[in-house]
């Protein structure tokens, strides 16, 4: 709820002051994580309709946190996938470039649940320290967004992948008819669910949308 609900809607209030502000060369970058690739929206193994309501049941949950996270982070990826389309104007003109990042593994207290004793926590360290980038390198590739062209709004800005690999291991849950489907579905759940405390919020995508 937290990683998708708080982040759509933070996003979708900025989007009228970034246009004013930001004079046609506004950005709006947004921190996703790369594990929304993997996961599969089958039929059977993601709920198709409904979907905040099904992960707000315990029961539902997969058993690894990874996974809720990388559904959560999928869940990200397809409202700025949808608010990038409602920056451009009828004749194509982009009025903010509005990109997902993902900076890669970094070095936070983000682990911290897995510290359960003195072992893991050694762990845990040890394996952040070799794998992980600093919270300087990793806080430096967000602003990588901030350097996008008009022509790259919408692009998901990746630290290990092309753009071309990116686009080839998502073709089922997002670009595909399938994930295409699901994307509209996810950010019309969010506006409903938003819409109810914070009532601007489809004012904003509506007036955005025309």
């Amino acid at each position: 709820m937290v990683n998708c609900l708080g982040t759509a809607l933070l996003a979708i209030l900025l989007l009228p002051w970034v246009k004013v502000a930001g004079r046609g060369r506004g950005h709006l970058a947004v921190v996703t994580s790369g594990l929304h690739r993997g996961v599969d929206i089958s039929p059977g193994k993601f709920p198709q309709k409904d979907i905040f309501t099904f992960f707000n049941k315990e029961e539902h949950w997969p058993k690894g946190k990874p996974d809720m996270y990388a559904i959560s982070k999928l869940l990200v990826q397809y409202c700025v996938n949808e608010i990038s389309k409602l920056v451009v104007d009828r004749d194509g003109t982009v009025q903010v470039i509005v990109n997902p990042t993902c900076p890669g593994m970094v070095k936070t207290s983000l682990a911290r649940d897995y510290r359960t004793n003195a072992f893991m926590s050694v762990a845990v360290d040890t394996f952040m320290t070799v794998m992980a980038k600093s919270t300087e390198v990793g806080a430096a590739r967000l602003v990588v967004p901030a350097l996008t062209t008009k022509e790259e709004n919408g692009k998901y800005i990746s630290d290990s992948q092309s753009h071309e690999e990116y686009l080839a291991v998502v073709q089922k849950n997002i670009l595909g008819p399938e994930g295409q489907e699901m994307q509209k579905r996810v950010f019309e759940e969010v506006l409903c669910i938003l819409e109810q405390k914070v009532p601007e919020v489809r004012q904003i995508v509506n007036e955005a949308a025309v």
